[in-house]
């Protein structure tokens, strides 16, 4: 892949962000503050040091607000809304199916749930794994298990992820405790992106627009492609859901927590 190939960044901003209750009443959940910045403000900085300009941004809840916020804060963005009309009865993988619709021909993407506050190394490495891959390829931030962390696991075999399952579908001989934490940042290239969107199709169609991304991830994967993965160092990280998850990112991003990092 060309080191010039330009790339769309996507990020899922639609949902109701209901559990963290009154901070999300009148504004979207990647508008609360972690650290003095929003979640939102945050990334897109972090994305424009790297000169990335393209921004698809999914949105449904409170969708001028959003719209507003990022225009009157970012203008120098090239930023696309793509608005999903039933966000309050559909998941991130039918924001997402619409995203792709509107990413450019010949830009790879990368992918960000709008709720992931990250170090800048972290979206470094994610923007940086695009060069490597094949052209079908596809690349996922990763963190390795903790009993504080709930949600989708996967496992990784040389390098790659062998399995991606949702806590619907996760049997009881899991691994748990040999597995990896999605951190719902995924990489991939425009042929990637185009194969993701049939996989996304027929999951829906076979499981409705409330299916989980991990379905169709892991579909990916059964069908034999390659997801490299990109575990976690010591960056820090968090995904904002509930009040207390706010409390835990608060502690980590602060200023004094990242000066003794």
């Amino acid at each position: 892949m060309s080191k010039q190939t330009p790339v769309s960044v996507i990020i899922l901003a639609a949902g109701l962000g209901s559990r963290l209750e009154d901070q999300t009443l009148a504004k979207n959940k990647c508008l609360v503050e972690v650290a003095g910045k929003t979640i939102i403000s945050r990334l897109l900085e972090q994305l424009q040091a790297h000169q990335v300009s393209n921004v698809i941004v999914g949105v449904g809840y409170l969708s001028d607000v959003l719209e507003s916020y990022i225009r009157s804060n970012h203008p120098q963005l090239n930023s696309i809304f793509v608005t999903n009309p039933i966000y309050a009865r559909s998941g991130s993988v039918h924001s997402l199916s619409l995203c792709l619709e509107a990413v450019p021909e010949g830009h790879d993407v990368l992918v960000f749930e709008g709720d992931v506050v990250v170090e800048d190394g972290l979206v470094t490495r994610a923007l940086a794994s695009l060069q490597g891959l094949d052209e079908e390829g596809f690349a996922t931030v990763l963190a390795p298990w903790s009993s504080e962390l709930s949600g989708t696991f996967a496992l990784v075999e040389g390098g790659r992820v062998s399995a991606w399952k949702h806590e619907s579908v996760r049997d009881a001989g899991f691994p748990l405790q040999a597995s990896y934490k999605t951190v719902n940042i995924t990489a991939m290239t425009h042929a990637g992106a185009g194969l993701l969107q049939r996989h996304i199709r027929q999951t829906v169609a076979e499981k409705g627009v409330k299916a989980p991304l991990e379905y169709a991830m892991d579909s990916l994967i059964d069908s034999g492609y390659r997801i490299d993965a990109l575990l976690v160092g010591q960056e820090k990280w968090f995904e904002v859901d509930t009040a207390e998850d706010l409390d835990i990112a608060n502690d980590l991003f602060s200023a004094a927590a990242l000066a003794h990092a």
